[in-house]
């Protein structure tokens, strides 16, 4: 793990660094506070990645891509460290989506589902954030519920982290051709050929975000067994394997939640929703009530088992009643014909009795 280069109360160019949000392979990421006293984050990069070009790439992608829009972390600047560059952006009070649904956000094993009325907001939010970027020829290629941000106070949700975007109008993108994006939710055509993603592989990333919001768990995942490598399992999954019903995770999950999620996690890119209005609009039409109580009907046998004089205990039973004498079942079996056949003869005798009358 790289050594921590910062710590609280460090002047960084014009901002004063707070506390450490976290940390990964690529770098670190700080709240800091600009003069006026308004919080932003700022991610740094890791010494150890100077020399990698990729890196630079990384860099200039995110800090090009300064994508205006209310549910979209706007990236405020960029500046040199020491040789390295770091990238300042708007400050998100709150939590990422992942910890929102795992308890132990280094465990991606098993978490809550969330409430239908949150998901609805939050889909709503993050569709109309990649809608935009969409329409503007970039796709972001890492959609996952860590980069979704909540927003404490008002409940907004916002996309962040477009480190990995790539721009489908001229092809280009971090390291042409290199695999980009998060594994649990890679897009089959993303595992296969870089080259074939477009705006298509975010709505199928999405769709894995849907799944977690309403299962607490990842569609494609590890089970208890399975032995063979975690990645190379998962993305086998992706490719080649139909994901279990939300519904049959969570009975709260209306059934018509299913077909939704179900073609935004299409095989073939030409299978899924079109443009991420055209899933806004699936997810629009399907009620945030949770669905009726599915009442279990009692296991009725039907007529030739219930009247079998082979079965003793049935024949023997009390069917009813009648004065001092009780009819059993095999008694009724024995003259329910006799009874149906008089009752049909009594009609029709009446029946001609009036005719000719």
């Amino acid at each position: 793990m790289a050594e921590q280069r910062f710590q609280p109360g460090d002047k960084i160019g014009r901002y004063t660094l707070e506390r450490r949000l976290g940390a990964g392979g690529m770098g670190e990421v700080w709240k800091g506070q600009k003069a006026d006293g308004r919080a932003v984050a700022i991610k740094f990069a890791h010494r150890q990645l100077e020399n990698q070009a990729y890196f630079q790439d990384f860099v200039r992608q995110e800090a090009s891509t300064n994508l205006v829009h209310p549910n979209i972390v706007a990236v405020e600047e960029i500046f040199d460290v020491g040789g390295l560059p770091a990238i300042v952006f708007y400050f998100v009070e709150g939590n990422n989506l992942e910890s929102e649904i795992y308890s132990d956000p280094n465990s991606l094993e098993k978490g809550r589902p969330l409430d239908l009325a949150r998901i609805r907001g939050i889909c709503r939010d993050i569709l109309s954030a990649l809608d935009f970027a969409h329409q503007r020829g970039l796709v972001h290629r890492d959609v996952k519920s860590n980069n979704i941000l909540l927003e404490r106070e008002t409940g907004k949700a916002l996309l962040s982290d477009f480190g990995l975007v790539m721009d489908v109008t001229v092809r280009k993108m971090t390291r042409y051709g290199m695999m980009g994006g998060s594994v649990p939710y890679m897009s089959p055509e993303q595992i296969r050929d870089n080259r074939s993603v477009d705006l298509r592989s975010d709505i199928y990333s999405f769709g894995v975000v849907l799944y977690e919001m309403l299962t607490g768990v990842l569609p494609f995942r590890v089970e208890p067994g399975e032995t063979e490598d975690p990645d190379y399992l998962i993305k086998h999954k992706h490719k080649f394997s139909v994901a279990t019903p939300p519904s049959n995770l969570n009975p709260m999950v209306p059934v018509a939640l299913d077909r939704i999620v179900a073609k935004a996690l299409e095989k073939t890119k030409d299978l899924r929703y079109g443009s991420c209005q055209e899933f806004a609009a699936a997810l629009n039409s399907f009620s945030t009530e949770p669905p009726p109580k599915r009442v279990v009907m009692p296991d009725f046998p039907d007529s030739q088992d219930l009247f079998s004089p082979s079965d003793p205990t049935t024949a023997a039973a009390p069917l009813f009643r009648l004065g001092r004498r009780t009819f059993t079942t095999a008694e009724v079996t024995l003259w329910l014909p006799w009874i149906l056949m008089g009752a049909s003869a009594l009609i029709i005798g009446i029946a001609l009795y009036v005719f000719f009358r």
